[in-house]
Parts: structure tokens; sequence; C-alpha cells
């Protein structure tokens, strides 16, 4: 009885435990995306708050470098956000997520063949989460836009609670529908926006 009642103690701490990681992971989460979502509406004080939430909730030094890449990327700074960027890219050179955004950085500052060249050998990378599935498709998107719509497809079935997955592709979803004039690529673009918007305060 006693052996048993120590086993019962000692998994009801284990699954105390388990939800606290969760709810922590949860916490991370939530503050990295309220970032990104900042810094795509221009609100770049709050992107700020956001990511030193992150920094203070144990967010990886490679992950601030990339959010504060976004900011300044989003600022017009293409220049800060490459620092960034390439900083993360040394420190994460298997990130799909990273090499990414840095693609979109140089695009950003005006040097498209290298970008494109990037692009490329980001070929050679295999996605493996949502935020590298979510930015791959960012940057295929910024070459021609229907690209980047399979990669996108996978970031939000992977994270379909995601805000910032369903902004991102509302907004490359209507550059497709812009380029096609298709009817039906204006409403899917359409119907993530209303998704996003209604994830949104």
């Amino acid at each position: 009885l006693v052996l048993l009642a120590g086993a019962v103690a000692g998994l009801a701490g284990y699954q105390v435990h388990l939800s606290n990681q969760r709810m922590a992971e949860m916490r991370l989460q939530k503050a990295m995306e309220d970032a990104l979502l900042a810094a795509w509406s221009g609100e770049f004080d709050a992107a700020e708050r956001n990511i030193q939430e992150a920094e203070q909730l144990g967010v990886s030094h490679p992950w601030a470098r990339m959010l504060r890449g976004q900011v300044a990327l989003h600022q017009d700074r293409p220049s800060e956000a490459i620092q960034h960027l390439e900083q993360a890219v040394r420190l994460l050179p298997d990130s799909v997520a990273a090499r990414a955004m840095l693609v979109r950085a140089v695009q950003n500052d005006g040097r498209w063949d290298q970008g494109v060249m990037m692009l490329d050998a980001l070929g050679a990378l295999t996605p493996k989460t949502a935020e590298d599935y979510l930015f791959l498709g960012w940057a295929r998107a910024g070459v021609v836009p229907h690209r980047g719509l399979d990669a996108l497809n996978e970031a939000v079935r992977m994270r379909p609670a995601s805000p910032i997955a369903r902004v991102i592709r509302a907004a490359v979803r209507s550059l497709h529908a812009s380029d096609t004039g298709d009817p039906m690529d204006v409403e899917a673009a359409l119907e993530d926006a209303r998704t996003a918007k209604g994830m949104l305060p």
C-alpha cells in the first residue's frame, strides 16, 4: 500500500509537471505569435514588449534575433533585419525559418538575384516545424505567390489556431488572386482574413 501510494503520488506530481510545462510552452508560443503579429501590424513598441516577454519565458537567443529581424524588416530597415537574421542563421544553420526570413530581408534590401539564389539553396533543407513551413511559404511567395501556398497550407495544418499563419496565407492568397483574377482565389483569401480576424482582439 505504501509503495502504491508513493507511485500514485509520483504520477500525480509528474502530471502536474507536464501540465505546467505545456502551459509555459503555450505562453511562450503566444508571446512569439503576438510579437510577429505586432511587427506585421506596424505596432513596433508592442512587438518589442512581446519579444521581451518571450525572452523572460525562455525563448532561444536565435529566435529572439529572428523576431527582432521581423520588426526591423517591417520598419523598412532591411540592413538591420539582415544583421539579426544572419546571426540567427549562424546559430541555427539548419533552421528553414531563419534562412527563409533572411531571404525576404535580402530581397527587401534590393538584392533580388541573391535572394533568389538563397531561396534555391533552401531546397536542400527539410522543413520540420510550422514556422519553417510558414516562412518558407512566405519567402517563395515573394518570387511567385502561388509557389508559397503549399508550404503555407502545411503551416496552417500544423498550427490551425495560429493567427499569424492565417494572416500570411491571406496576404499570399490575395496576391495570387490578383494574378489569376479568379473569384475562388479571392474568396480563399477572404476566408483566411475572416478566420484571422476572429482569432484576434
